[in-house]
Protein backbone atom coordinates (compact mmCIF):
# COMPACT_ATOMS: atom_id res chain seq x y z
CA UNK A 1 0.00 0.00 0.00
CA UNK A 2 1.38 3.32 -0.60
CA UNK A 3 1.32 5.94 1.82
CA UNK A 4 0.59 9.08 1.54
CA UNK A 5 4.35 11.32 2.76
CA UNK A 6 4.07 13.34 6.23
CA UNK A 7 4.53 16.82 4.49
CA UNK A 8 0.87 15.62 3.22
CA UNK A 9 -0.56 15.05 5.87
CA UNK A 10 1.09 18.21 7.88
CA UNK A 11 -0.63 20.29 4.90
CA UNK A 12 -4.03 18.78 5.54
CA UNK A 13 -3.46 19.68 9.22
CA UNK A 14 -2.47 23.26 8.21
CA UNK A 15 -5.58 23.70 5.45
CA UNK A 16 -8.03 22.61 8.41
CA UNK A 17 -8.11 26.19 9.34
CA UNK A 18 -8.51 27.42 6.11
CA UNK A 19 -11.29 25.50 5.42
CA UNK A 20 -13.01 26.61 8.20
CA UNK A 21 -12.37 29.99 7.44
CA UNK A 22 -13.88 29.26 4.28
CA UNK A 23 -16.70 28.15 5.40
CA UNK A 24 -17.44 31.38 7.94
CA UNK A 25 -16.71 33.29 4.84
CA UNK A 26 -19.34 31.70 2.56
CA UNK A 27 -21.82 33.04 5.34
CA UNK A 28 -22.50 30.03 7.64
CA UNK A 29 -20.16 29.58 10.58
CA UNK A 30 -21.61 26.12 11.22
CA UNK A 31 -20.17 25.33 14.23
CA UNK A 32 -21.55 28.17 16.35
CA UNK A 33 -24.86 27.93 14.57
CA UNK A 34 -25.04 24.58 15.60
CA UNK A 35 -24.49 25.76 19.44
CA UNK A 36 -21.68 22.86 19.29
CA UNK A 37 -19.63 23.02 23.17
CA UNK A 38 -15.95 23.50 22.99
CA UNK A 39 -15.63 20.06 24.78
CA UNK A 40 -17.94 17.75 22.31
CA UNK A 41 -16.19 19.34 19.27
CA UNK A 42 -12.77 18.88 20.57
CA UNK A 43 -13.52 15.19 21.77
CA UNK A 44 -17.08 13.87 21.59
CA UNK A 45 -17.88 14.29 18.31
CA UNK A 46 -14.19 13.24 17.17
CA UNK A 47 -13.95 10.04 19.46
CA UNK A 48 -17.55 9.13 18.15
CA UNK A 49 -17.29 9.36 14.70
CA UNK A 50 -13.80 7.93 14.32
CA UNK A 51 -14.95 5.08 16.17
CA UNK A 52 -18.22 4.44 14.22
CA UNK A 53 -17.02 5.21 10.62
CA UNK A 54 -13.17 4.35 10.71
CA UNK A 55 -13.04 1.57 12.63
CA UNK A 56 -16.67 -0.10 11.96
CA UNK A 57 -17.85 1.37 8.89
CA UNK A 58 -14.92 1.55 6.83
CA UNK A 59 -13.34 -1.60 7.47
CA UNK A 60 -16.64 -3.47 7.40
CA UNK A 61 -17.50 -2.04 3.48
CA UNK A 62 -13.65 -3.25 2.83
CA UNK A 63 -13.92 -6.82 3.84
CA UNK A 64 -17.31 -7.02 2.26
CA UNK A 65 -16.36 -5.07 -1.47
CA UNK A 66 -15.63 -7.86 -3.73
CA UNK A 67 -16.07 -8.89 -7.53
CA UNK A 68 -15.26 -5.68 -9.92
CA UNK A 69 -14.27 -3.77 -6.40
CA UNK A 70 -11.65 -5.96 -4.83
CA UNK A 71 -9.03 -4.51 -6.45
CA UNK A 72 -9.80 -0.97 -4.59
CA UNK A 73 -12.10 -2.47 -2.03
CA UNK A 74 -10.36 0.34 0.81
CA UNK A 75 -10.59 2.93 -1.84
CA UNK A 76 -14.36 2.34 -2.44
CA UNK A 77 -15.23 1.65 0.95
CA UNK A 78 -13.50 5.07 1.82
CA UNK A 79 -15.75 7.04 -0.70
CA UNK A 80 -18.97 4.85 0.96
CA UNK A 81 -17.87 6.10 3.90
CA UNK A 82 -17.30 9.81 3.48
CA UNK A 83 -20.83 9.78 1.33
CA UNK A 84 -22.53 8.45 4.90
CA UNK A 85 -20.88 10.63 6.90
CA UNK A 86 -22.08 13.43 4.67
CA UNK A 87 -25.53 11.96 4.35
CA UNK A 88 -25.80 11.77 8.27
CA UNK A 89 -24.54 15.39 8.64
CA UNK A 90 -27.27 16.37 6.26
CA UNK A 91 -30.26 16.78 8.58
CA UNK A 92 -28.70 19.29 10.84
CA UNK A 93 -26.68 20.79 7.90
CA UNK A 94 -28.92 20.44 5.02
CA UNK A 95 -26.96 21.20 1.61
CA UNK A 96 -23.79 22.72 3.90
CA UNK A 97 -23.07 18.69 4.98
CA UNK A 98 -21.52 18.19 1.20
CA UNK A 99 -18.89 20.66 2.29
CA UNK A 100 -17.97 17.26 4.52
CA UNK A 101 -16.69 15.18 1.73
CA UNK A 102 -13.61 16.40 2.21
CA UNK A 103 -12.71 16.07 5.54
CA UNK A 104 -14.28 12.82 5.19
CA UNK A 105 -12.39 11.66 2.74
CA UNK A 106 -9.40 12.81 4.06
CA UNK A 107 -10.04 11.03 7.14
CA UNK A 108 -10.61 8.28 5.48
CA UNK A 109 -7.35 7.70 2.95
CA UNK A 110 -5.53 8.44 6.55
CA UNK A 111 -7.41 5.51 8.48
CA UNK A 112 -6.64 3.55 5.36
CA UNK A 113 -2.54 3.97 5.44
CA UNK A 114 -2.62 4.30 9.22
CA UNK A 115 -5.40 1.22 9.89
CA UNK A 116 -5.31 3.18 13.27
CA UNK A 117 -8.09 5.38 14.79
CA UNK A 118 -6.20 8.01 16.84
CA UNK A 119 -4.51 9.68 14.38
CA UNK A 120 -8.09 10.43 12.58
CA UNK A 121 -9.61 11.58 15.43
CA UNK A 122 -7.05 13.64 16.06
CA UNK A 123 -7.37 15.71 12.42
CA UNK A 124 -11.14 15.52 13.10
CA UNK A 125 -10.49 17.07 16.47
CA UNK A 126 -8.17 19.72 14.74
CA UNK A 127 -11.01 20.64 12.05
CA UNK A 128 -13.69 21.01 14.68
CA UNK A 129 -12.04 22.72 16.34
CA UNK A 130 -10.85 25.64 13.76
CA UNK A 131 -14.50 25.51 12.45
CA UNK A 132 -15.65 26.08 16.10
CA UNK A 133 -13.20 29.14 16.24
CA UNK A 134 -13.57 30.34 12.86
CA UNK A 135 -17.47 30.03 13.54
CA UNK A 136 -17.16 32.53 17.11
CA UNK A 137 -14.56 34.79 15.61
CA UNK A 138 -17.02 35.33 12.18
CA UNK A 139 -19.27 36.50 14.01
Amino acid sequence: MRRWPLAVWLAVCLASPLVAWGVVALGRPLAAQAGWPLVWALAGSPLLEEWVYRAGVQPTLASRLGGQFARHAGHWANLFTALLFVAVHSPAHGMWALAWIVPGLLLGELFRQTQRVWPCVCLHAWFNVSLFAAGLLGH
